[in-house]
């Protein structure tokens, strides 16, 4: 080695070959095609499609748990499920999205429950003859052929039954059966009026009671099961014994048929059990706070206290 001297550089040449995905090479030696440069078109095309794939639907689900917009949201009308049209696109539409919610996507609107039809109100006298059926039945108050007076008697027939009913809406019955009959004695059979020898204790007799409910309650001249309502009153023949009365209960049986609350002597107790095709009903009525506060006001009878009905 000199000082002084120019340093001289010493190159190395290396040749350098890149194969292309077309099969051409370029650096040293001879360029030509390569034969099976095919299949690594088809792995690209393949890679590619797959990649694709995986945006559209990853990507697309992620777009469906963002929660849209109010104005998007107002614009949706839901398909109610039983509408009349085609059955596959209500269904479509109706049934909720199975799709799986992507981690750290926002949660979509909470479903909101359709609000629960309110249960129809069932009028005040129709709900006092219900209480006081059920009352009887709890009780196991004994039926008896003839009425008894005692309001909170352990026994009584049928119409002291609605008598008692009656009583919890402040209306007086035996009162409203002896002025009744002196306003229109015809429509008891009676040639005349009764006047003062008119007995209250034994004014109260089903043919009375029905003579009343003609006069003032609602006459339903159908006795199907559509046409029975809850705390309705039916006059029926039994099997053996004379006609009494029976609340149509808010139960039915296996069948779909209503069931009546009876007093029947047959039975020995009250009971809830009757079905209504198990009897001859002979009359339907439907008695309520209008049709009492009538009588009332024709009658002239002491008004009833504050918060009663009838």
């Amino acid at each position: 080695m000199m000082f002084g001297a120019p340093a001289q550089r010493s190159t190395i040449e290396v040749p350098v070959r890149v194969q292309l995905g077309g099969g051409m090479r370029l650096g040293g030696g001879r360029q030509r095609p390569s034969g099976g440069g095919w299949w690594l078109r088809l792995v690209v095309l393949a890679t590619l499609g797959f990649g694709a794939s995986l945006w559209f639907t990853e990507i697309g689900a992620d777009l469906d748990g963002v929660s849209p917009s109010p104005t998007a949201a107002a614009a949706i009308t839901p398909i109610a499920a039983g509408t009349k049209g085609n059955g596959a696109a209500s269904a479509t539409a109706a049934a909720p999205s199975t799709r799986a919610a992507v981690a750290g996507a926002p949660a979509g609107p909470a479903e909101v429950a359709p609000p629960r039809l309110a249960a129809p109100a069932i009028d005040p006298v129709r709900r006092a003859l219900l209480g006081a059926a059920r009352d009887h039945v709890a009780r196991g108050v004994y039926a008896t052929r003839g009425s008894v007076p005692d309001l909170r008697a352990i026994k009584g027939s049928s119409v002291d039954l609605v008598e008692r009913a009656l009583d919890r809406v402040d209306f007086p019955l035996r009162a409203a059966l002896l002025a009744h009959r002196a306003r229109e004695p015809r429509r008891y059979g009676l040639k005349s009026r009764p006047g003062a020898n008119d007995d209250p204790l034994r004014v109260l007799d089903a043919a009375n009671l029905a003579a009343f409910l003609d006069a003032y309650a609602q006459r339903v001249e159908a006795v199907g099961d559509a046409d029975l309502l809850p705390g309705d009153l039916v006059l029926f023949k039994p099997r053996r014994g004379k006609t009494q009365f029976a609340v149509v209960s808010e139960r039915t049986d296996a069948r779909g048929v209503s069931l009546l609350f009876t007093l029947d002597p047959a039975d020995g107790v009250a009971k809830d059990q009757r079905a209504r095709d198990a009897v001859t009903i002979e009359r339907h009525w439907r008695l309520e706070s209008p049709s009492l506060g009538e009588a009332r006001r024709q009658l002239g009878l002491p008004r009833a206290p504050r918060g009663a009905t009838g």
